[in-house]
């Protein structure tokens, strides 16, 4: 089910011709939510005239002002996604087919628009470009130009980010709903204009023109966006039935890693990071989403190496990894438990009277691929390459290669079983 939430405010003038171009396009059970916030003209009558059953008029009694008359119509929203209107703008035929199409692969879409004037002449072909809009939840932060009317998300979203800030001058509706979703869900920009964006000198919302703001009161603003995130931290974390075992000290951990995300090569979604830890090189880490990593971490880098952690891993207290030259690969779902050494170089040790640590290096790919399990104090050595769903050991020292669905242990490791996916069980190798 589709919900379209639109505030009003006298918009007698365009509002018609809007839901005439989203009624078009939504379901016979789905619902446009329109919450009035006391217009003065004839915008009930001209939504009543309309007499679609699937458009529900409300009257915002609460906090007035566009974004708090937003939150009163996404309170009533009861769709699993939720799309957001202006009252003045046109959508285009396909926006919906476009939109719900990148939401299966995404909490949340904002779009790109055509700006127009007040006769739909056409100011701006793209507000992409005009205003060099950019992906990701810093640049967000620094300078947001994501337009509400060009979001749509899904339910997860909606519940996460109600109820909105009370100071809805510090963190206008939008704003709020991509910060929300840039630090905790998954986001997708659609690089295509799915809406006439009408610019008329009476709109609710500035649309980024023309603020002007202090740069005391944009520091202001920012700081209250950041403070109001962390706030909804734990309650995130429990609605989605994400491990965090409760504890004080892993919000700590993630809200670290959140405020850190500029500075690693690459921080994806929902990670940890335990303090203390010891990094060398911050842009050399490369993290997917739902990366957690115990206190005690250790990484080096040099020459370009860099170490890259796929999604969903779980790494164990007092990690130590090396890359030189190369990536150190690990794959998605692994877990890695503590006391864990991965390397990518080998030490030559040909001069006699000279520390190890001075003498050359010889570089090996080292690769963990998906859904393994290191056991306890592992010493995975350079050149190794673990195949998918292999099973390491506690306290092994592992070199060479080793096929999917195995089993090893030992000093040096070798395989003792292997997965049989067609019986789903493990089964003892025999020795030779």
């Amino acid at each position: 089910m589709i919900s379209v939430c639109m505030a009003t405010y006298n918009g007698e003038k365009y509002i018609r011709e809007q839901l005439e171009s989203i009624l078009k396009q939504i379901g016979f059970n789905d619902e446009i939510i329109i919450s009035d916030d006391g217009s003065k003209d004839a915008t009930q009558q001209v939504i009543e005239s309309i007499g679609d059953k699937r458009i529900r008029y409300v009257k915002n009694t609460g906090t007035h002002g566009f974004t708090h008359n937003f939150e009163n119509a996404l309170r009533l929203a009861r769709g699993e996604y939720i799309f957001l209107a202006d009252q003045d703008d046109i959508w285009m035929d396909n926006k919906v087919n476009v939109v719900m199409k990148a939401l299966q692969n995404a909490d949340f879409v904002t779009h790109d628009c055509i700006t127009v004037d007040p006769n739909m002449q056409i100011l701006s072909q793209s507000r992409f470009k005009e205003f060099n809009v950019k992906p990701g939840f810093w640049n967000h932060l620094i300078k947001s130009r994501y337009l509400g009317c060009c979001m749509a998300f899904n339910r997860q979203v909606l519940e996460a980010s109600l109820p909105f800030p009370d100071n809805d001058f510090l963190v206008e509706h939008d704003i709020w709903l991509a910060a929300v979703a840039f630090a905790y869900f998954k986001v997708s920009l659609i690089d295509e204009p799915l809406i006439y964006y009408r610019r008329h000198g009476k709109n609710a919302s500035s649309g980024g023109f023309n603020k002007g703001y202090s740069m005391r009161v944009k520091i202001e603003k920012r700081l209250y966006r950041i403070k109001k995130l962390i706030d909804i931290y734990p309650s995130i974390k429990e609605r989605r039935k994400l491990y965090v075992g409760g504890h004080s000290e892993k919000i700590k951990w993630g809200l670290r890693a959140l405020l850190n995300k500029p500075f690693w090569g690459k921080e994806g979604r929902m990670c940890y990071i335990g303090k203390p830890c010891y990094i060398a090189r911050k842009k050399d880490l490369l993290f997917g989403d739902k990366v957690r990593i115990y206190p005690g971490m250790r990484t080096e880098t040099q020459n370009g190496g860099k170490i890259v952690i796929g999604n969903n891993v779980s790494v164990g207290q007092n990690f130590h990894a090396v890359a030189v030259q190369n990536e150190l690969k690990i794959g998605n779902n692994v877990t890695i438990s503590g006391n864990v050494f991965i390397s990518n170089c080998d030490h030559t040790f040909n001069e006699e009277n000279s520390l190890a640590l001075e003498q050359p290096l010889i570089i090996k790919d080292t690769l963990i691929e998906d859904n393994c399990f290191i056991g306890y104090g592992t010493v995975i050595l350079a050149g190794t390459h673990l195949g998918k769903h292999c099973i390491v050991g506690a306290n092994s020292v592992v070199r060479g290669i080793f096929p999917d669905n195995t089993l090893l242990a030992g000093s040096p490791a070798k395989v003792l079983k292997k997965f049989e996916s067609e019986n789903k069980k493990w089964v003892k190798v025999q020795e030779v």
